[in-house]
């Protein structure tokens, strides 16, 4: 990053985006950063707030500087909640986090949860107010930032930006950061994941080039032609083992139904305005005009679930497509049993496989449609660190969280250690040691980095740019793999980050779960020949009949807003 402007400009820059995305409110909690106050926590349920006098004692004990190293001078130790990625060492003895404790003088007792446990237990700490001093990598979603907010749990981090300068920076020389992030209540109560790098934020699927080539096929350009190579992969043994063993699709839908198909959205025409993510998908659309609808009441659902009928029928897509998980399916793909995948920025996640799996482009639907829909926004990623109103020392915190968005720390996280796994070449540019890019033990260049750096998994504060980025969408293969997908991509600046108010995130509390249960589950049985595609009138008339105008009406005003 370059040398930062002055903090006081940062600052009333910010005030200004605060105030006009949330009015007076806004501008009163600027003010109060700017002046350096801390709010008080407002009395409610949570006991925490309580103790406000002695936390702002505490915290003025830390006294923690507003810039430079270390950010204390004597010791403050802080607890933290951490979702931990199966690449990364543990966290309470990785050598970034050494590193961290080392220059910033702030000690961290690590409770590491690894990832397939992890919403369980954050959702049962705030649920029974046993919090943290913050979270991180914390994988809030909108109305979960709203409802911990609205409960008293979480601090207003707007009200801190006199701890961080470097985010300060950040939004100041760029507003959709600001509009992305901020709640309808015109504060911030979470940090993002920001990323400019293009093979982390475009999502690709991937077809076994090495079939392909045995067989003598083309690249499928259209819906159609990509039934046609399924079906050859099934039935032309392309493994050449002598076997009827290929499976032609093999996915991971167990979390939600559109992880089969949503990468093919867009050849019927969804998606193609303002696409919201397969993450939690809400079945939302918008079109030309800003007007949103629900998808599965749109004829071209109906189209796109019948062709994925098709696949199913004819035993083209894997049976355990919805009770597997990522690792069965690489188990497939080492055993090289399959011809094409859904998920992941680059192909490191396949394992010893991936030198055989190419990019497929967007494709062709029945009506002509064509549209890339699976990418992410340079707000990559919101709600990935929260201070909780148990924190003693939120200033403190404030500033080893903002630390991250720094060149030096996102190096950090990036890269790790210098001398230990990158380095820094003659003209300046960070290196990879080769024993990470080459691991010698087979570890894919993830596994190997994740030893010595925090980035895997993502879903951290952080400022990731080319510059500092050497993880695999640095390869020269993801790179190619962007470009095939590239020419019918969304723009990134139409790709929406909505954010609910408290009353909205409760009603869609008693909307969603239902109706989203409803639409998943008899998606998966129309796919799957459970329920005949006969009955889809009746599928749809029963889902008109849940609340769905009022479950549009919190999506149109949330986009509304964000549009402004």
């Amino acid at each position: 990053m370059s040398k930062l402007r002055s903090l006081t400009a940062a600052v009333a820059a910010f005030s200004m985006l605060l105030a006009s995305c949330a009015g007076g409110q806004g501008a009163a909690s600027s003010q109060s950063a700017s002046s350096g106050s801390q709010a008080a926590p407002a009395s409610s349920a949570a006991p925490a707030s309580s103790a406000a006098p002695a936390q702002e004692e505490k915290a003025a004990a830390g006294n923690p500087s507003k810039t430079g190293l270390p950010i204390v001078e004597e010791t403050v130790e802080l607890k933290a909640l951490c979702d931990k990625d199966i690449n990364t060492t543990d966290w309470s003895s990785h050598p970034a986090l050494a590193r961290m404790e080392e220059i910033t003088n702030v000690k961290i007792t690590w409770d590491c949860v690894p990832d397939a446990g992890f919403a369980e237990k954050r959702n049962l700490l705030f649920a029974s107010n046993d919090l943290p001093d913050f979270v991180i990598r914390a994988k809030l979603n909108a109305q979960q930032e709203m409802k911990y907010a609205s409960a008293n749990q979480l601090m207003k981090l707007d009200e801190l930006m006199d701890y961080a300068p470097n985010f300060s920076e950040l939004t100041a020389n760029d507003p959709n950061i600001m509009k992305n992030i901020v709640l309808p209540d015109g504060h911030i109560y979470a940090l993002p994941q920001l990323n400019t790098t293009d093979g982390n934020l475009i999502m690709k699927y991937w077809i076994n080039k090495a079939w392909l080539d045995k067989l003598n096929l083309p690249m499928p350009s259209t819906t159609e032609e990509f039934y046609e190579t399924l079906k050859a992969f099934k039935e032309k043994d392309p493994n050449g083992n002598g076997q009827a063993d290929e499976i032609a699709y093999s996915g991971s839908a167990k979390d939600g139904a559109c992880n089969l198909f949503y990468n093919f959205m867009g050849a019927w025409g969804f998606g193609k305005n303002a696409p919201l993510g397969s993450t939690d998908f809400p079945y939302i659309d918008f079109d030309e005009n800003g007007t949103v609808s629900l998808i599965p009441l749109d004829p071209r659902f109906k189209d796109m679930v019948s062709f994925f009928n098709r696949l199913w029928s004819e035993d083209l897509i894997d049976k355990e497509s919805f009770s597997q998980d990522r690792n069965q399916i690489v188990s497939k793909l080492t055993a090289d049993q399959v011809g094409f995948v859904s998920d992941g920025n680059n192909t490191q996640w396949i394992g010893p496989a991936r030198s055989n799996f190419v990019a497929m482009p967007a494709l062709t639907g029945p009506d002509g449609e064509r549209k890339w829909i699976n990418i992410s926004p340079y707000v990559q990623t919101t709600g990935t660190a929260c201070i909780t109103t148990s924190n003693p020392y939120p200033e403190v915190t404030m500033r080893w969280l903002d630390y991250f968005y720094s060149e030096e720390g996102t190096v950090l996280v990036r890269l790790g250690i210098e001398g230990e796994s990158y380095y820094v070449d003659d003209n300046g540019a960070y290196q990879l040691f080769d024993h990470i890019q080459n691991d010698p033990t087979g570890l894919t260049l993830d596994q190997a980095l994740g030893k010595w750096a925090l980035f895997c998994g993502g879903n951290f504060p952080q400022n990731i740019k080319d510059e500092v980025d050497k993880s695999a969408a640095q390869l020269p293969e993801t790179k190619e793999a962007n470009e095939v997908v590239r020419p019918d991509m969304v723009p990134y600046n139409q790709i929406p980050k909505l954010k609910f108010t408290e009353q909205e995130s409760i009603q869609l509390g008693n909307y969603a779960q239902d109706l989203l249960s409803y639409i998943n589950e008899n998606t998966v049985k129309f796919i799957t020949g459970e329920r005949s595609m006969d009955t889809w009138d009746a599928f749809t008339q029963e889902l008109s009949k849940m609340n769905v105008d009022a479950y549009l009406k919190i999506y149109q005003d949330s986009y509304n807003r964000w549009k402004g």
